[in-house]
């Protein structure tokens, strides 16, 4: 955990130039129409409550909540990124938690959120880690709110293994066992009796909007 976070407080100063760079290949392919997708689907709120599960330097949250009277909170594992995203926002409601814990931050205790997303953070997680962190945070959820992930996703593993070849020395491995396969996913969210409807968002990128049964 050491060495990651001080990976990714080294990526902070750059992150958000490579997701730039990158936002037209992989792996960062789709990022902004991940952003037009969580917009429209807050769009008919007036007023919201968003959480943020790997707020990174904060451009996604902020992006998404810009123009509305929505009110947030984010977190991050890497101090860096966190101290990023609290300039870019000016708010004290982003702060440091690695949501691995196995219990949610105080600092969301109690609060339900309309909107409960994660963008480009769960493919770090394998998938009993992946349901886990699920089942952590859906009690925050109101019962007509929104979990929303956002990833590197594929349909399948023949179809992750069509792009990494496309991608070839460009593929991450070190994060391929990470990488979301839709119908792997599907298949172990009922049985922890949860579901989700898929929206693919570029050939490496999804959207899991999860729900209860």
């Amino acid at each position: 955990m050491l060495i990651e976070k001080e990976l990714f407080n080294k990526w902070a100063c750059k992150y958000e130039n490579d997701i730039h760079a990158l936002k037209d290949v992989y792996p960062f392919a789709g990022y902004f129409d991940v952003i037009v997708h969580i917009r429209k689907t807050l769009l008919p709120m007036p007023t919201a409550s968003v959480l943020d599960l790997g707020v990174g330097t904060g451009l996604m949250l902020s992006e998404i909540i810009k123009g509305n009277d929505y009110s947030f909170r984010g977190c991050d594992f890497s101090d860096e990124m966190v101290n990023y995203a609290q300039n870019r926002l000016n708010s004290d409601a982003i702060f440091e938690h690695d949501i691995r814990k196995a219990e949610a931050p105080d600092q969301i205790t109690e609060t339900k959120f309309d909107c409960i997303y994660s963008a480009y953070t769960f493919h770090h997680f394998e998938l009993p880690k992946k349901i886990e962190i699920i089942q952590t945070y859906l009690p925050f959820l109101k019962t007509t709110g929104h979990f929303l992930i956002a990833d590197i996703s594929f349909e399948n593993e023949s179809e992750l293994q069509k792009v990494k070849s496309e991608v070839g020395d460009r593929w991450d491995a070190d994060e391929e066992m990470g990488y979301w396969r839709r119908d792997e996913f599907m298949d172990a969210l009922k049985k922890h009796n949860l579901k989700a409807t898929y929206t693919k968002i570029s050939f490496c990128a999804g959207i899991y909007h999860i729900q209860p049964i």
